[in-house]
């Protein structure tokens, strides 16, 4: 006896998919698509160096921080 072979439908709101013939659910690993959700200046003694994205997946909900500009630690 064999079993079913899996014909999964598309992401749901939960973050799995689920086969369209028996139901079982599967969650993929997340190819992110980032949005960015706040931004803001990084200054050192009063000159704008780069700016600190804060960044949200569309699909999972992860969230991280990406920065641009000098990166100096004084």
């Amino acid at each position: 006896m064999f079993g079913c072979k899996h014909k999964f439908g598309k992401i749901e709101e939960d973050g799995y998919q689920y086969c369209e013939k028996c139901g079982k659910a599967f969650k993929p690993e997340c190819v992110h698509n980032w949005e960015i959700i706040s931004r803001s200046a990084i200054e050192r003694w009063g000159n704008d160096v780069g700016i600190l994205y804060g960044l949200k997946c569309k699909y999972c909900g992860d969230i991280k921080q990406v920065r641009t500009g000098i990166e100096t630690d004084f």
